[in-house]
């Protein structure tokens, strides 16, 4: 991976306390330190001095992600502070007048980890905090400030090394480890980063590594009949990134298993599928990979190939058919449903249905062959009527792949079938009478009904639903001459109807004409009166 450099000034700097942040001085930093001297067991004079850290401010820089490289890994991060006084109250081997000097922070690329965070004992340790002042992990090296006997030089730079997270953030402790057993306090005036000379960070980056994941469908099979969508995901780690990786195009391959062929096609954009048409691909074995390119302009390996098969399984013979026993209403819908199972897992494409009303001697197609992923079909009513005297029915269905290769039938089984009563056969209607005389026969009858309807509806009488077996009924209104519909249906013992039966007739009813003559003498003549009666 390319790495490159960049270096950026603090954005903020402040001192925390136990009692609180203290904000800078105008543009300076004031960091106290106190700490007192513990005498090691054994020889004092051939023992050296262990610092215990009663109290210490610590001083937090935060420096910002380079915009130059917001979209890589910011990897290490090399810091440096300006001192510009040094003080010491209580005395000792240090010069209370040390000359300005810059500290600087070491570059690590270490992780942390593994070590004890600071705790007060005779362990000297330099912290790194983030900004809510949560330890981030012991650096577990001494910070060192040494004098060059009493000259007040520096002889070398106060050096702290540390890693880098997210947010590069971190906060510089204050121990200071005097060159005899002495007790004091000292105080660091530092540039703030809005001083004359702000603390600087030499930041490091390298380029983000992007990989590519979850691939679907990674193994298995495909409908080459059908639009397939291969679909992947962009990974990285997030780790010091200041700005989110997306991918910008991608190139998807695929070829025949073991081909040296390979068939490319480009996704422009962050889109992380692509839908490949139907019958693109040859029926056989299939291979496919993509590799990714991220809005950093770099780009994933290619991933694995992943080998796919458009041979469709087998289907095993159905299994789970309903009904399997129990009565059906022939009047009503009849729903039909099976399992289709396939070792590759893929639909159905298409099933047949027969029904037998004789134990298998012979089949009638309930469903010819339909191309449908369903497993559930209803037969209308009154479709299924059974002619043995049990009112058994069985039934089987076999089933298709997406290659068209059917299974075997499924076993038979079997249910009632209560079916309608058979349609009663009409023998006459009365067409001389305006209250015509209907007759008709049946079979299992314990209700009829009756409607009459002019040749378009509406209905102009109906009987209503009338209990018996007899099979004659006079129609209770009179009925104008005319062309008419006349309909009947039956009900059986089960409360099933029968469908309508239909009967056309002409209502043409002969005229009678009565004259009754009377008449008397009058003067030179005769007065006659007479009546006329028209019956029908």
């Amino acid at each position: 991976m390319a790495r490159y450099e960049a270096i950026v000034l603090a954005k903020d700097s402040y001192i925390i306390q136990q009692s609180g942040i203290i904000p800078p001085t105008g543009t300076q930093l004031n960091i106290q330190g106190k700490s007192t001297v513990q005498f090691p067991t054994g020889n004092i004079r051939n023992s050296a001095y262990n610092i215990i850290s009663d109290e210490s401010d610590m001083c937090y820089i935060e420096f910002p992600h380079s915009p130059a490289y917001s979209k890589k890994r910011l990897v290490s991060s090399a810091s440096t502070i300006f001192v510009r006084s040094h003080n010491l109250t209580l005395g000792g081997p240090f010069t209370t007048s040390a000359p300005e000097r810059y500290l600087k922070g070491a570059i690590a690329t270490g992780a942390f980890g593994g070590k004890n965070p600071f705790f007060r004992g005779t362990f000297q340790r330099n912290e790194v905090r983030n900004r809510s002042g949560v330890l981030f992990d012991d650096i577990g090296t001494n910070a060192s400030l040494d004098y060059a006997g009493s000259t007040g030089n520096f002889a070398r730079f106060f050096t702290i090394a540390f890693n880098i997270w997210t947010d590069p953030s971190f906060g510089y402790p204050v121990r200071i480890t005097p060159n005899g057993g002495i007790s004091f306090q000292s105080t660091f005036v530092i540039d703030s980063h809005r001083g004359q000379r702000p603390p600087q960070a030499l930041q490091i980056y390298e380029d983000v590594a992007i990989t590519v994941t979850n691939l679907t469908p990674a193994t298995g099979f495909i409908n080459e009949k059908e639009t397939n969508r291969f679909s992947w995901l962009m990974s990285y780690s997030q780790f010091g990134v200041g700005e989110e990786l997306r991918q910008q195009s991608a190139t998807f391959q695929w070829r025949i298993a073991g081909s040296s062929q390979i068939n490319t096609r480009t996704v422009t954009g962050a889109n992380q599928f692509i839908d490949i048409p139907a019958f693109t691909f040859p029926k056989g074995l299939i291979e496919w990979r993509v590799q990714i390119t991220s809005n950093d302009n770099i780009a994933s390996p290619f991933s694995n190939w992943h080998q796919l098969s458009n041979f469709d399984g087998i289907p095993e013979k159905p299994a789970g058919l309903f009904p399997g026993g129990g009565v059906r209403d022939g009047m009503k819908p009849i729903l039909f449903s099976w399992l289709y199972r396939n070792p590759m897992s893929t639909p159905q494409s298409a099933f047949e249905i027969q029904i037998t009303y004789n134990n298998g001697q012979s089949w009638i197609n309930l469903a010819p062959k339909r191309t449908t992923s369903s497993t559930e079909f209803t037969a209308a009513p009154n479709t299924i009527i059974p002619t043995n005297s049990a009112n058994s029915v069985g039934w089987r269905v076999r089933v298709y792949n997406t290659d068209d290769v059917a299974s075997e039938w499924s076993n038979i089984v079997y249910f009632v079938v209560y079916p309608a009563p058979q349609t009663p056969v009409w023998r006459s209607v009365e067409i001389g009478k305006t209250r015509p005389l209907c007759t008709w026969t049946s079979i299992g009858q314990v209700a009829f009904q009756i409607q009459i309807t002019g040749r378009e509806p509406p209905i102009i009488f109906d009987s209503g639903e009338v209990y018996g077996e007899v099979k004659q009924y006079r129609i209770p209104e009179y009925i104008a001459n005319g062309n008419y519909l006349f309909r009947v249906r039956i009900k059986n013992m089960r409360g099933m109807w029968s469908n309508w039966t239909d009967y056309e007739a002409t209502i043409l009813t002969p005229k009678r004409i009565a004259v009754e003559l009377t008449g008397k003498a009058a003067k030179n003549a005769a007065l006659l009166n007479w009546t006329v009666d028209i019956t029908e």
